[in-house]
């Protein structure tokens, strides 16, 4: 039906049809007919063009006739397009509650990391103060500050590093990505965060193999410490420093830095996608904006 009107200038010939009550052919097959008055009309070149107030609308049951691309078809419930916003919106709505969540908790554990970092700064400060007055002032060197120092200084380390790592508040050279495309600069960063996050998994296993390896020994520099101090006398206990303490710090360190990884890389996969002002970077603690 709809092939004979669009080549057939007596198409009303071959098809059944009446007069409505505007006096206007009606066809009965029709799924949708609009009667018309002629409002005006517009010289449109080769064709005439008619605009017209509609008098009557009529639908009928049945599914819709499409034409595109040369070929005709039918309109599904649901099209490719509608699919693709909603499969999208899921996707989006998905990522953001991942991130939120890791962000949530990374946020939580790196504000305990610094705390305990400037706690270890604080002690070392007044180990190393220790040591110099027993050294050079009562000519008495300890046997046990270089070593406590040493530890709080891992452990600070370990535990402050992460946040530089989020909040990007490491030395980095930033001269190359300044000259190269906005995309190509996502898909850099991203290549490096998974770089990172790799290098990481790997760090992280080795770091946990050499905390629990029976082979490591106890400090002897701690243990005199507690001898010293009388603190298992007091308490009655017979506790025991290890290196391994010392080296559990790596450990926690790159579980946070995976932590960390983890969430940058999803952040950066999504800002690739959907731009960076869908998903900006960290919010940086209110301390550390003060400071930089």
């Amino acid at each position: 039906l709809a092939l004979n009107f669009a080549k057939n200038p007596t198409a009303f010939e071959d098809c059944e049809w009446h007069l409505g009550k505007h006096h206007l052919p009606i066809l009965p097959e029709a799924i949708a007919r609009f009667e018309c008055s002629i409002q005006t009309t517009y010289d449109g070149g080769d064709h005439t063009i008619i605009i017209g107030k509609v008098e009557q609308f009529t639908q009928n049951e049945g599914k819709p006739l499409m034409f595109a691309g040369g070929h005709f078809g039918k309109f599904s419930q649901c099209g490719a397009l509608e699919v693709n916003l909603i499969v999208n919106e899921v996707i989006v709505k998905t990522i953001r509650v991942l991130l939120e969540m890791f962000d949530a908790i990374n946020t939580r554990a790196l504000l305990l990391g610094r705390t305990i970092g400037l706690v270890a700064l604080g002690l070392m400060v007044l180990v190393i103060l220790t040591q110099i007055f027993f050294r050079y002032v009562l000519n008495n060197a300890l046997p046990w500050p270089e070593e406590a120092a040493r530890a709080l200084m891992i452990w600070m380390m370990a535990m402050v590093a992460p946040s530089a790592y989020r909040y990007t508040g490491f030395v980095s050279i930033d001269m190359l990505h300044e000259y190269i495309p906005a995309r190509l600069k996502n898909y850099l960063i991203l290549s490096i965060l998974l770089l990172c996050t790799f290098v990481s998994i790997i760090m992280l296993q080795h770091a946990w193999t050499h905390f629990s390896s029976p082979l490591l020994f106890d400090s002897s520099g701690l243990n005199r410490l507690l001898q010293d101090t009388g603190i298992n006398q007091l308490l009655g206990t017979q506790i025991q420093f290890r290196t391994a303490y010392i080296y559990l710090a790596m450990s926690v360190f790159l579980t946070l830095i995976l932590m960390v990884s983890l969430e940058l890389v999803m952040r950066q996969f999504a800002r690739i996608i959907w731009g960076n002002e869908s998903f900006p970077s960290p919010k940086l603690p209110n301390v550390m904006a003060v400071n930089s």
